[in-house]
């Protein structure tokens, strides 16, 4: 029954949604909405009634459920044409490295590696014991196998990881050399996490899209229909078989509906960034049985500019947005808690390369700008309003330049229109998150060059000799003076404005033990317990 009351109310939500934009799309208002809005919380009243005591039942059971479900608010499920076929929260696959509190790497799959021929070779040394979920161990063939088709489909390497690769090969029976064009200091932390993402070689057609999935992670993949997708514990990890036989992920894009879900007791718990909107907080923290958490992660959020096109084409009307609009009062009105004022373009985790560039208050006694009277759009991606305030934000910025004069609207796209304005700069002022997966600038600088190739990207491109000797320096005192002096280029030319810093709120039922997430929202779900099972 939970279920299919979550996936009958998901299919709800969508149709009621998508019939809600293609009347707006037609230019008029829909008659239906009224009559699908009672339905919809007809139907979640109901629902969430059936649930209620399903959980209560659940919980003073002497059988508890074996079965941890997970609320988040965006599909986990990437499918056979993608580098992971699911996303690495889910706990089903493992990479050779990962990134710590620091943002630095650390052994995975990988327990140890050493650099040779002044970083043009890295030889990494595979940990022993690791077995696929088919229960074949892990070999340096394997990852030959997967870090080759990376490199040979740049679909699967969105941020030209291994565009400076020129080959690998397995050593012994744990090694794995790599030969790169260039010396890359920087390549254990460069690779992390979906960058080595590492899978059986029969999970791949010749076309190297996925046809079945078998990785080494504590959990295996089974299913994913009605946007719950379901794994299975790996009895054979190597770190021990996890506690909770089965674990669920509920793809819930409502959320209220994630919220009511957990309230209920339909879900164990909400574990995503972006899975709790700042205005929810406040009716969590009353909820019984319920405990919120929250974690500073790598994600940062920014106000890109197009200026390729007037009126921010003029560097003047970036500087004065920049200048005068007030992030303090942003976060503390519309974020509170859930966000930190950012005063640097890279988050405060990246203690290496972290550098405040921006003022700490905005100037409020600077000039209007002279500003065009051609209507401003301000983009936002559909897919983020039930993760982020994004729409919340994009008014008062609407506020703001309405002020100075400008004619504002909000453009809300779904994701594939979205990437495509984003391609052809039909845009003038974008708000997008970015999470800094390899905690060095590096991929910080190439995401500007490629987020939008026609105008963000024409700028970037000025600084690309400079990106790309910063990424061959042994010396890190050097390359820190070089990304020293990129942040301060950007930040002087007023590309883009960050917003704040993410923390991420999650939550829980308290009969849960142990469930924590990291700086990049990955929830380590090997140490996750009942509290009747803690010692």
């Amino acid at each position: 029954m939970w279920a299919i009351n979550i996936s009958f109310r998901n299919r709800l939500f969508l149709f009621i949604t998508s019939k809600m934009e293609r009347g707006k799309e037609n230019g008029k208002q829909s008659k239906t909405f009224f009559p699908l809005f009672l339905i919809f919380m007809g139907a979640i009243t109901f629902s969430l009634g059936c649930g209620e005591d399903r959980h209560t039942k659940h919980i003073g059971s002497k059988h508890r459920s074996s079965i941890l479900r997970i609320a988040v608010g965006r599909d986990l499920y990437e499918g056979p044409d993608s580098r992971s076929y699911v996303h690495g929260s889910v706990n089903a696959w493992e990479s050779l490295t990962y990134l710590n509190e620091r943002l630095h790497p650390e052994g995975w799959l990988a327990e140890l590696w050493q650099m040779e021929n002044e970083g043009r070779k890295w030889v990494f040394h595979l940990r022993e014991g690791v077995h696929f979920h088919d229960s074949t161990p892990l070999t340096p063939e394997a990852v030959v196998a997967n870090i080759s088709r990376y490199k040979n489909n740049p679909k699967y390497d969105p941020h030209g990881l291994y565009q400076n690769l020129q080959s690998i090969q397995p050593l012994g029976k744990r090694g794995v050399v790599f030969h790169l064009n260039s010396p890359q200091p920087n390549f254990p932390a460069s690779i992390n996490y979906f960058g080595s993402a590492i899978f059986h070689p029969d999970s791949f057609d010749s076309k190297n899209q996925f046809v079945k999935f078998i990785a080494t992670g504590p959990y295996r993949f089974e299913t994913n229909k009605d946007g719950i997708l379901r794994l299975k514990a790996h009895s054979a990890y190597w770190q021990g078989k996890p506690f909770f036989e089965r674990v669920e992920f509920w793809y819930i894009p409502d959320a209220a509906t994630r919220l009511d879900a957990l309230k209920a007791g339909q879900v164990d718990a909400i574990v995503d960034v972006g899975g709790i909107l700042p205005n929810q907080l406040p009716d969590l923290r009353r909820s019984r049985h319920i405990l919120v958490k929250k974690r500073e992660v790598a994600t940062t959020h920014y106000l890109l500019f197009n200026p390729q096109r007037i009126p921010f084409k003029d560097i003047s009307n970036r500087k004065w947005v920049c200048d005068t609009l007030n992030r303090f009062e942003l976060v503390k009105h519309i974020l509170g808690e859930a966000g930190l004022p950012a005063e640097s373009l890279l988050t405060p985790l990246a203690t290496d390369w972290y550098e405040r560039n921006y003022p700490q208050r905005p100037t409020s006694s600077a000039p209007y700008p002279s500003l065009s009277r051609r209507e401003v759009s301000i983009l936002l991606h559909a897919g983020t309003l039930q993760r982020w305030p994004y729409k919340e934000m994009a008014e008062i910025i609407h506020a703001h330049l309405h002020q100075a004069g400008l004619k504002v609207k909000i453009r809300i796209e779904e994701a594939g229109l979205f990437r495509e304005s984003l391609k052809k700069g039909d845009f003038d002022l974008v708000l997008h998150p970015f999470t800094l997966m390899t905690g060095e600038p590096d991929i910080f600088f190439n995401w500007l060059m490629m987020v939008s190739p026609e105008t963000l990207g024409i700028e970037m491109r000025k600084m690309r000799s400079k990106i790309s000797k910063a990424r061959t320096l042994l010396d890190k005192e050097e390359r820190k003076n070089i990304y020293h002096q990129l942040q301060r280029w950007v930040s002087d030319n007023y590309l883009i404005l960050p917003l704040y810093h993410d923390v991420t709120f999650y939550a829980h039922r308290d009969h849960l033990h142990g469930l924590e997430i990291d700086a990049f929202f990955r929830p380590n779900l090997i140490k996750v317990k009942t509290n009747e099972d803690i010692p």
